[in-house]
């Protein structure tokens, strides 16, 4: 890492950036902990000329051979062609990729976003500016931890190309003012000089010149260690050549956590192995078939002395089990009536029931019933105290709400590793391929263009649980339709992310590798 220079500046943001692209101080990467916020910053910014005519062209040629097909492109496209990137969880992941790629080619002089830019991009990024030192985490707002300000200020600078890195810290905006405002009732003699103060924002967390130099010269918090286990790495670590099982017994051994934890860990092993064995996914070898490939091909002489065991996979070439309650969608699928008009949809259901929840657009979704509702009670003249109860009891669309928590109930009960998980019904997928809608559809219908990104990641999710961990054999041609459906929806949207998992799934060959 290059030297990094730290400043705390409490000039207002657009006077500072000026300053900072007059310096030749760019590319500056502005510092937001919301989406929101960094899409308002990237508008506001319009406003301030960054690039001069000879880079605009340049950014016009590239943004030329670039798609911008969903509802949130135009806007992004409008940035980008200012010479001015938004980077953040929510967008597709073409438009962070082509974001990356401009900024490596010195085409944007500013990029707006959040934290998420700290960890495994490869941006040249010469000044990291903080528009505030703390954030939500999902639980609560607190000041930034040292490790988390060093990381993000850290991504100032790039050995081989610059021989120091800026990193700028904003004073809170109202601080600002109020100091401009004393400066300018200082300025004019004669003046009242009382001064009415701005109060921070409601809700924001405090933070001075003091939380600044902590940050800068305090040792990072310690790393804590959040080693687990699940299914879908023991059957990556039992697959590989050789012997799967020590492999797995070295890593645990090898982890960074505490004996107790290690034990813990050892057991819960233990109890997703058997898990796996009953169910035929792994396979304990007899001693005499030790040195016997699944294919039935003798195999190598020192690893046929090591071979215990094979990992079965007549269910499908690319089976995973990737998702924490991948096997309870195994069992619960024999619970489906597969002659049923929607069978195909109750597996949808399933596989979209064992992924994580989006809470962007489950709160779109409950936003949009509760307006619904309203509207409804309003016309049958409920009052107001009435609504109000009816609508705090609106949820997010569930279907085979009961039967998922009933199936579930039953299956945690025999299978204690199961501890915390629990079944998430939802529909999101569902709803899409029900009223067949498109991408850009079901995104302007819930306002979600500040997170297509995380819509697509969704309908990613659930099309590779449809694809790799819903056997072969419970495929109706129904089903095997809706998952072409799927890939083809996705393909169309973003193809990275199918790009990238067939990459995955099949990597490239060197050419000393190629069969004679």
């Amino acid at each position: 890492p290059v030297p990094l220079e730290f400043e705390y500046s409490e000039t207002p943001l657009t006077e500072r950036l000026a300053g900072l692209l007059a310096h030749r101080q760019a590319p500056i990467y502005l510092v937001y902990f919301t989406q929101r916020a960094a899409a308002e910053a990237a508008q506001d910014l319009m406003s301030l000329n960054v690039c001069t005519r000879e880079e605009k062209a340049a950014l016009q040629t590239e943004l030329e051979r670039a798609r911008f097909n969903s509802p949130y492109g135009r806007d992004v496209r409008r940035w980008l062609r200012h010479g001015i990137g938004i980077h953040h969880a929510g967008l597709l992941p073409k438009y962070r990729v082509l974001v990356e790629q401009l900024a490596q080619k010195g085409l944007l002089k500013v990029i707006c976003g959040t934290d998420t830019l700290g960890v495994g991009i490869n941006v040249p990024i010469r000044t990291v500016v903080f528009t505030q030192l703390w954030k939500y985490d999902g639980r609560k707002a607190a000041v930034l931890s040292v490790r988390d300000f060093r990381q993000i200020a850290g991504r100032a600078g790039r050995k081989g190309y610059d021989d120091v890195g800026y990193v700028v810290v904003q004073a809170p905006s109202h601080v600002i003012e109020n100091r401009r405002a004393e400066e300018k009732a200082a300025a004019s003699p004669g003046r009242k000089k009382t001064v009415a103060k701005q109060r921070a924002p409601e809700g924001a967390i405090a933070w001075d010149r003091r939380t600044f130099e902590r940050l800068c010269t305090a040792a990072p918090e310690q790393l804590i260690s959040r080693f687990e286990v699940s299914h879908g790495m023991l059957l990556l670590v039992l697959s590989r050549a050789g012997d799967g099982c020590r492999a797995l017994q070295r890593l645990l051994r090898d982890c960074h956590e505490t004996e107790h934890r290690k034990a813990a860990l050892r057991r819960r092993a233990w109890q997703l192995f058997r898990a796996l064995v009953e169910r035929r996914i792994v396979e304990i070898l007899p001693p005499g078939r030790a040195g016997v490939s699944p294919a039935g091909e003798a195999a190598d002489a020192k690893d046929a002395l090591r071979r215990k065991l094979r990992v079965n996979v007549e269910l499908q070439e690319d089976f995973s089990l990737h998702q924490a309650l991948s096997l309870y969608l195994i069992d619960t699928l024999a619970r489906l009536d597969r002659e049923a008009p929607e069978y195909h949809l109750d597996v949808l259901t399933l596989c979209e029931a064992i992924v994580e929840d989006p809470e962007a657009i489950l709160r779109r979704q409950v936003d949009k019933l509760k307006s619904e509702q309203l509207e409804e009670m309003r016309a049958a003249g409920l009052e107001y105290a009435e609504r109000m109860e009816k609508l705090e009891q609106i949820e997010h669309p569930k279907p085979l709400r009961d039967f998922l928590y009933t199936t579930f109930n039953a299956f945690a009960a025999a299978h204690p590793w199961v501890e915390q998980e629990n079944v998430r019904p939802k529909s999101i997928a569902r709803e899409m391929f029900e009223r067949y809608q498109s991408f850009a559809d079901y995104i302007r219908e819930y306002g979600l263009q500040r997170s297509e990104g995380v819509l697509l990641r969704h309908l990613s999710q659930v099309w590779k649980v449809l694809a790799q961990t819903v056997p072969t054999a419970a495929k109706t041609e129904p089903v095997v339709e809706m998952e072409d459906y799927f890939r083809e929806l996705i393909r169309g949207i973003d193809s990275s992310l199918l790009e990238e998992w067939e990459r995955l799934l099949a990597p490239p060959v060197a050419p000393g590798q190629l069969a004679g």
